[in-house]
């Protein structure tokens, strides 16, 4: 008896089991033995419920896991499909390095996501091409070398693009923002913004970076920390056999700002573990006054 007893007792130390359960078995294994069952079967069955118990209890606790893991993941992309509704105002200031194409950019934005839409984003290119973006929700410019330079691009939007589009309604679910094209290949939508601007983008309205986090099975979220004094969650992750080939990358690491979905920091590696991209935001700040002077009149 003492050694089923000890048995017992070791096996159920990992999960929760009272002494009046104990108990309980105890009980039954007595009156077991009074019916001449073998000790020997007797602990063969106890031991044998113990393996299926801790099993049950550790698969009960990796599903919890899974499930919680799961929504926590999809409640993060959402917030980045919707971060323009999470803030008034962004502005700040962020360097993105493409190693492959030797590439750096350092880029300022101002924008405003709120009553009144615009903004204004400054791109220099490896300190020799300069681009400027300027909006006011309605109508949005693109200069090269000085505002007062070459126009590259002219767009105006259109009331029947407001109309289709509710610049202010929120993706509820993931499914908003995944299609699969008419050859099978997974397609995806992009939203536009209230303020009309689409430079600076990956960082201040990151669908993109929200695309690559499609199939959930390949990426983690590996904790909580603190960039630019604001709470971010961070993000490892493998990229699609699509966008391995795409950006000749293999992995990806991400902080995104668990508050508004902003992407903070992104890295991007090849298969040696080289950095490919690298995205890194300097300064940031949320819901302050802009001027008139950073909106287009």
């Amino acid at each position: 008896m003492e050694e089923i007893k000890k048995v017992i007792e070791d096996g159920f130390d990992e999960i929760v089991f009272d002494d009046e359960d104990k108990e309980i078995l105890f009980g039954k294994i007595k009156q077991s033995r009074r019916k001449k069952i073998k000790q020997k079967t007797l602990i063969v069955f106890s031991s044998a419920a113990m393996i299926w118990l801790l099993l049950f209890s550790s698969a009960n606790q990796i599903i919890t896991y899974a499930i919680d893991q799961s929504a926590e993941k999809m409640e993060l992309q959402l917030k980045m499909y919707n971060s323009v509704l999470y803030y008034e105002t962004i502005q700040g200031q962020y360097q993105e390095t493409d190693y492959l194409r030797e590439q750096k950019e350092q880029v300022t934005f101002k924008i405003n996501e709120g009553d009144t839409p615009g903004g204004t984003v400054q791109i220099n290119i490896n300190d020799n091409i300069y681009i400027e973006e300027i909006s006011n929700g309605d109508k949005r410019i693109v200069y090269e070398d000085s505002p007062e330079g070459e126009i590259v691009t002219e767009d105006k939007r259109t009331m029947l693009d407001k109309f289709t589009q509710n610049l202010f309604e929120k993706w509820e679910t993931l499914k908003d923002a995944y299609v699969i094209m008419n050859d099978g290949i997974p397609g995806y939508n992009y939203r536009e913004r209230p303020s009309y601007i689409h430079y600076s983008s990956f960082i201040t309205f990151p669908q993109a970076a929200a695309h690559y986090l499609r199939v959930l099975e390949n990426w983690e979220i590996k904790g909580e920390g603190n960039l630019l004094g604001r709470k971010v969650k961070v993000i490892e992750g493998e990229f699609d056999k699509n966008s391995k080939e795409k950006f000749r990358s293999e992995i990806f690491k991400m902080w995104v700002d668990a508050e508004t979905g902003v992407l903070l920091k992104y890295s991007s590696y090849d298969i040696d573990g080289k950095l490919t991209k690298e995205v890194q935001v300097n300064e940031i700040k949320f819901n302050e006054d802009l001027k008139p002077g950073d909106y287009l009149e």
